[in-house]
């Protein structure tokens, strides 16, 4: 399933409930319309412009991976200074030439879909469910031909989950729990489904009221759960998650309450504790922690799980 963080999460949700069906995970974002081909060859583009009248070092510089339009380089470059000196080593008309080499394979390659050959989607032994978009960024022409070529592939058909999240959650679950020959009118009741609160804006958040309705209106569309998302430094607004479930708590009787996930390295561990007891107390027992190592500050992997004194989390 594609979508991004979406189908990931649905993906991940199936394996923990159903583990006896899973062999392999396959994580593939089905994409490949024209934006997001134009979207990808813009940001070659500028690595190879900037990498020609200024150096490769600008363009490892300029890496940003909270600016979706920053110009491209590889990541790893900027913790490996072993592998940023091999690339500042390459002339910049031979790193143009990678660039423009990707920007023609985007267009002219053998790719049915970003990163996906006809061979490799031939190849796909893992239960999957094709749901076209309605989008140039996932076409339905292409969901179309996924479907064609991946081994005993279902089909999703149905609105996405943005305007009909009843419908959109009812085929998922029948994919996730029934027999792959199950009828589209059997409801399993053996899945839950949770919701990501949406507490990221570019502009104004939505006021306290507002956010009461969305999750009333999650708890009455059936949804298990509601999660939110924890940032600290961000280049766009994001709401604390801890402030956003006590208004949850406080709107809603039986829906659980997640975190998804606390940057716990950069949050004191007694003042989270603190708050995760106290907003526990206050909904009844409702809340899920979900906490991570964090990774906003850029730090290593071997670096991560320690505050800035070296001493482990």
């Amino acid at each position: 399933m594609g979508g991004g963080s979406f189908g990931a999460a649905i993906s991940f949700g199936c394996a923990s409930r159903n583990p006896e069906r899973v062999k392999a995970i396959f994580p593939s974002n089905i994409a490949g319309g024209t934006i997001c081909d134009a979207y990808l060859a813009g940001k070659l583009f500028h690595s190879l412009d900037m990498a020609m009248n200024q150096g490769i070092g600008t363009v490892i510089d300029a890496f940003d991976p909270d600016d979706r339009f920053s110009p491209f380089s590889p990541e790893r470059a900027q913790h490996d200074s072993e592998y940023r000196s091999s690339l500042e080593s390459m002339r910049p008309e031979e790193f143009s030439q990678v660039m423009r080499d990707t920007i023609y394979a985007l267009f002219d390659g053998p790719y049915v879909s970003l990163g996906m050959t006809a061979e490799a989607l031939k190849g796909i032994r893992t239960p999957a469910i094709i749901m076209p978009g309605s989008n140039y960024i996932h076409p339905r022409p292409l969901a179309e031909r996924v479907h064609r070529l991946v081994p005993n592939s279902q089909w999703g058909e149905t609105p996405p989950h943005g305007e009909a999240p009843q419908q959109y959650t009812k085929r998922v679950l029948i994919f996730d729990v029934l027999e792959p020959d199950a009828p589209e009118d059997s409801m399993p009741t053996n899945a839950n489904i949770g919701i990501l609160v949406p507490g990221s804006y570019e502009g104004p958040p939505p006021k306290m009221d507002e956010f009461a309705r969305f999750f009333r209106s999650a708890e009455e569309l059936g949804f298990e759960s509601v999660w939110a998302t924890d940032r600290i430094f961000h280049r766009i607004n994001i709401l604390d998650p801890f402030t956003l479930l006590a208004c949850a708590a406080a709107s809603t009787s039986t829906i659980r309450l997640g975190t998804a996930v606390i940057l716990f390295a950069l949050r004191h561990p007694a003042l989270v504790a603190k708050t995760t007891a106290t907003l526990d107390y206050m909904s009844g027992g409702r809340l899920t922690l979900g906490i991570s190592l964090g990774d906003e500050m850029r730090v290593p992997v071997s670096g991560r799980g320690c505050r800035p004194t070296g001493r482990p989390v």
